[in-house]
């Protein structure tokens, strides 16, 4: 079905019920995936408060899925309007994209949707199904972790049942009700309100294996989407990292697109970002013990094992003098016919292009300046710059940024900037 930006009307009609909705549109549906630097709503950016004002797009769509998690696998979920932490949220139902309803909706998120809207002239439906604090096991359904044969992967299963077995109810809530007795004696108040409900068990903890998935990502299995953006890793930056990770992760992959029905759907990583204070000759050594570095290199070590298996979604980048990147298609160097006419090339140099770099400069690819990775976009006119793959800078995982920059006629601005604090 081809793109249309025209407001129409979906009927559907039961046996004893008709259900209209108005305002549909078509386009492309992208699913907003990951942890908390996925989850950081806009309002909280810098130059948050410029994009929410001017976010005043008809034809994006926003969707929140609402973070009901636990162990039990759902085929939908309701429409909430709730209070968390310091805002007021609505979820679990599609909003048109405004100042109003932009402002707690993912800043990565909502950035990407918005520059690849501005360049596609298509309506962009974008669905968040990110959570904070969770691991890249519990968006892997449980069936596939089970699966595997990784000894490393089933003592981390094993440590789960572990936990499970052994949980005590009644020892788990004193135990909080001591902690909280402890907290109100440092800070000098009255022990007035002591927890006094008994917690379900670790299988319905967020980051128990499968769970987000099960929550968050099986609601939605089914959907014609046209991609996902992923941005996590954070919680997984741990001594096992650089094995666990790396096993993992790719089959995290497979799972998402086999939950949209679509062996080869477009998957952005966006490589895990850097924490901490800077690091300086007066910290050298401590700034190097972060296991982020291992989630860092198996994100991209499960880039490169999909490009040599035959991905061909892979991410490319150029720009011209004044640096603003532009997602590029990579062919092979065409170097002439052959006597049938046929064309002829060289497998060892790069042909790169974009109909919105007329004059490249320079180029970027995953692992070196920009983090892009299985990533595929339609060429329209074609401006090339050869660029041979030997001379290309790669696996540079501790210079990171947090952000994708999808293809837009518009001036990019500073998203480095925007996402710098998070």
């Amino acid at each position: 079905m081809p793109a249309d930006a025209k407001p129409g009307r979906m009927t559907i009609t039961g046996k004893t019920k008709t259900l209209s909705l108005d305002n549909v549109l078509v386009g492309d549906v992208w699913v907003i995936g990951g942890q908390s630097n996925m989850q950081h709503p806009l309002s909280r950016v810098e130059d948050g408060q410029l994009e929410i004002v001017s976010a005043n797009f008809p034809e994006i769509r926003l969707l929140t899925v609402p973070a009901m998690i636990d162990n039990k696998e759902k085929k939908g979920f309701p429409r909430l309007h709730r209070w968390e932490s310091n805002h007021h949220e609505r979820e679990g139902d599609w909003d048109v994209c405004s100042p109003r309803t932009v402002r707690e909706f993912s800043g990565v998120g909502y950035v990407f949707g918005r520059r690849l809207h501005m360049a596609s002239k298509v309506p962009i439906g974008l669905i968040d199904a990110s959570r904070w604090g969770t691991t890249v096991e519990a968006w892997t359904p449980l069936a596939v972790l089970k699966a595997m044969d990784s000894d490393i992967v089933k003592a981390q299963l094993a440590s789960w049942d572990e936990k499970v077995a052994t949980y005590d109810a009644e020892k788990d809530l004193e135990s909080r009700i001591q902690r909280y007795n402890k907290r109100m004696a440092d800070q000098k108040q009255e022990a007035n309100n002591p927890p006094s409900d008994l917690q379900p068990g670790p299988e319905t903890n967020q980051n128990y294996p499968g769970n987000c998935y099960a929550s968050m990502i099986a609601p939605i299995a089914g959907f014609a989407v046209k991609g996902a953006i992923y941005h996590q890793g954070f919680n997984n930056s741990r001594a096992d990292a650089a094995a666990f990770y790396y096993q993992v992760f790719p089959k995290m992959i497979g799972a998402w697109r086999a939950a949209f029905n679509d062996p080869t759907m477009a998957f952005g990583i966006i490589s895990l970002c850097t924490d901490g204070t800077p690091q300086t000759l007066d910290n050298y050594v401590e700034s190097m013990m972060n296991f982020g570095i291992y989630v860092r290199e198996a994100q991209y070590k499960t880039f490169l094992d999909f490009y040599k298996a035959g991905d061909k979604n892979i991410g490319f980048a150029i720009a011209g003098k004044d640096k603003k990147f532009e997602p590029a298609t990579a062919e092979s160097l065409v170097t002439g016919k052959d006597g049938r006419g046929r064309a002829q090339f060289n497998r060892k140099v790069l042909v790169l292009s974009s109909p919105y770099v007329p004059a490249p400069f320079t180029f970027a690819m995953p692992g070196a300046e920009i983090p892009w990775a299985i990533f595929e976009w339609p060429p329209l006119t074609r401006k090339t710059w050869r660029s041979r793959p030997s001379e290309a800078t790669i696996g540079r995982f501790g210079k990171c940024r947090t952000w994708s920059r999808p293809p837009t006629k518009a001036p990019p601005g500073n998203l480095k900037k925007t996402f710098a604090r998070f």
